[in-house]
């Protein structure tokens, strides 16, 4: 789950939050197993490349990987006690250990210079991982925001967001009525007349929501009911013309029985002639997939979240077959 600032006076719904609003959430609930930080973008300098580039990077807190559930391919993530002495390390996506350092395994322990200082490289990311955006290409420790000794302190910020794990169990809408309840708690407490403050209401926000949208699973209904439909009349069209062919060889069939060929005979040619028609469907079917997924991909606008992690798997074989 993603856990917002709720503005009701701006109608925004997924504002950021402060630090220390996030440690009492994690202190107060009940509802989640551990509650992450995550910041809202960091772009940061890479000085050591050639040529020198500017990438899209996150500071987050030592359990956000294991909240997630995801492990390096390489390496390791760092841990809480590299974030509370700020060590200069980082965990790479897969795409800039590519790119920085040819995809080569010693790169761990190699130093890569991030705003003109040096950092320890301890980690490399699944190739197929982001986040919190498709952008982001390095995470590092919390503590190594640049504004970090002012931000533990506000209250009164947007600069984070909280990512939380449910406990086994608890519902979304559950969760959503606790969240409440402390936010109101904690309105209660820090009370503030700052009109630019967005408050201290809670969204919690699934994650699946989060990137892909809420109508995606909708529209995805819809365009998979069309494909139905559009297989059924094709299936309809295809049975009625394999009607027309057995009536027109009806003849055929009747100079078959008369020069000696039994009813067997006729139904091993007639199976015969449909594996092999339906053979040679399957093996044009599975290329037109193969091309149109790789043609989806290649004609496809930037930014569609996890269409590149769209692939044909053994299921879609299956029922290609």
């Amino acid at each position: 789950m993603l856990l917002w600032t709720e503005d009701s006076r701006r109608g925004i719904h997924e504002e950021g939050t402060g630090y220390l609003t996030v440690q009492d959430w994690k202190q107060r609930s009940r509802s989640f197993e551990d509650i992450a930080l995550c910041s809202r973008g960091n772009p940061v300098f890479l000085t050591a490349a050639d040529p020198p580039e500017y990438v899209a990077s996150e500071v987050v807190s030592w359990n956000l990987f294991p909240l997630l559930g995801v492990t390096p391919v390489l390496g390791r993530a760092f841990n809480a006690e590299e974030e509370a002495n700020r060590r200069r390390v980082v965990v790479l996506s897969y795409a800039l250990w590519q790119r920085a350092f040819g995809g080569a395994r010693d790169a761990i322990g190699k130093t890569l210079d991030i705003d003109g200082k040096p950092h320890e490289v301890i980690g490399v990311m699944p190739r197929d991982f982001f986040f919190p955006a498709q952008a982001a290409q390095l995470w590092r420790p919390v503590t190594l925001d640049p504004f970090w000794d002012r931000q533990r302190v506000r209250r009164y910020t947007d600069w984070w967001i909280g990512v939380g794990r449910l406990r086994s169990g608890v519902s979304v809408a559950k969760a959503q009525e606790e969240m409440n309840g402390l936010g109101r708690q904690l309105e209660r407490e820090y009370h503030t007349g700052d009109l630019d403050f967005a408050g201290f209401g809670v969204n919690v926000v699934p994650m699946l929501l989060q990137v892909v949208g809420r109508k995606t699973p909708f529209l995805l209904a819809v365009l998979s009911a069309s494909v139905f439909v559009l297989l059924l009349i094709a299936c309809s069209n295809l049975a009625q013309l394999l009607l027309a062919r057995g009536a027109a060889r009806q003849h055929e069939f009747a100079l078959r029985r008369a020069l000696g060929a039994g009813r067997g005979r006729l139904i091993r040619q007639l199976l015969s002639e449909s594996i092999l028609l339906s053979a040679f469907a399957c093996v044009a079917g599975v290329a037109l997939a193969f091309c149109g997924v790789r043609l989806l991909l290649a004609l496809a606008p930037a930014g569609i979240p996890r269409l590149q992690e769209s692939r044909l798997t053994a299921r879609c074989w299956c029922s290609l077959l």
